[in-house]
């Protein structure tokens, strides 16, 4: 399993990299300023084009994932199944502190405080609950795009940087779009990478090589 782990590592050095670069980028935003001006600053400039890409890249974090994985199910058993699995276990530690936190989606804190949302875009309906923590979108996002920089082959690493990429639009559109907080996409984005780790400790140890359902990947 040590050695699963450090192969993990390695085939994802570029993706870990740089997301963790640009997590400490948006840590550093939550830390320097309150929630409501943090929330302001990452919307202070909205455009059409803006709008109507955010709006539907958003779903990266949506229904896609599962449908990808099962779609991928017809071309690599184990590949497919890594897709999936990550994110089940996304989805359940995702829903399982939102109902634990039960904090105030932007919506509903920007009422209880007197204050109006900045720019929203036209045709997205702004959600109203306590279910903000952590954000599933960027969740299921970052499991998406942490499993398949696992499973992308080393001539192609530098593909893996723009995987970290989608991630992060994945879960900055769901600041643009006044669906989460800075922290809400924080500590989704963890999840989808920390799940997306685990699984593939579990499905790509060498003992699964001679079962049917788990070919080993062709060299």
């Amino acid at each position: 399993m040590k050695n699963t782990f450090q192969l993990y590592k390695k085939n994802n050095g570029p993706f870990l990299s740089a997301f963790a670069l640009i997590w400490f980028v948006f840590l550093l935003i939550a830390l320097e300023y309150s929630r409501v001006n943090a929330h302001y600053l990452l919307n202070s400039f909205h455009a059409p084009f803006l709008d109507t890409f955010f709006k539907y890249f958003t779903y990266i974090g949506g229904g896609f994932p599962v449908y990808l994985g099962i779609a991928w199910l017809l071309f690599n058993r184990r590949q497919g199944l890594f897709i999936l699995l990550t994110q089940g276990l996304t989805a359940i530690i995702t829903q399982a502190l939102k109902y634990t936190c039960a904090h105030p989606r932007p919506l509903t804190y920007f009422r209880e405080i007197g204050m109006s949302l900045p720019p929203t875009v036209e045709g997205v309906e702004i959600w109203d609950a306590y279910h903000s923590f952590p954000s599933g979108h960027t969740s299921a996002a970052f499991a998406l795009c942490a499993c398949l920089a696992a499973i992308t082959p080393a001539k192609y690493r530098w593909l893996q940087l723009v995987l970290v990429l989608f991630g992060w639009l994945g879960a900055y559109s769901r600041i643009y779009l006044s669906q989460h907080f800075v922290d809400d996409v924080l500590a989704g984005s963890v999840i989808g990478v920390f799940s997306a780790g685990l699984m593939y400790v579990v499905l790509f140890q060498k003992e699964w090589g001679n079962q049917p359902l788990f070919p080993l990947h062709k060299k």
